[in-house]
């Protein structure tokens, strides 16, 4: 990717650079990535600092802010024999993989996870 400096990029850098300061931020953020379509994607540690960011740079009317929200992870399975219900499949993957056992309880695993379409 061409990360070269656009006029559009530029001119967000200088506005950060004007409008957020480390200390008032709570810290440095996590990442600070440029886009192809010329913006910057700011990545941050905490919803705290992502709040804090947000509420400094909706104020500046220079230039654009919206926050992205990363939609829920989704999986998707193949080679599923044909005749499970959608319980008896996410027993079958609790069984399988230990780790879904150990991180959630069953009832949060069930809560959790949802089959979204079967073929």
């Amino acid at each position: 990717m061409d990360s070269s400096p656009t006029p559009v990029r530029k001119t967000i850098k200088k506005v950060l650079k004007e409008t957020l300061s480390v200390k008032e931020i709570g810290g440095p953020t996590k990442a600070i990535i440029p886009l192809r379509t010329g913006g910057i994607l700011i990545e941050s540690y905490s919803d705290q600092q992502r709040k804090k960011i947000g509420d400094i740079l909706s104020k500046d009317n220079r230039i654009a802010y919206k926050e992205i929200r990363n939609s829920d992870p989704v999986l998707q399975l193949s080679g599923v024999e044909k005749g499970y219900d959608d319980k008896e499949l996410l027993a079958e993957l609790s069984n399988q993989n230990v780790c879904f056992n150990e991180t959630m309880s069953e009832s949060v695993w069930y809560e959790s996870v949802k089959v979204l379409a079967k073929r």
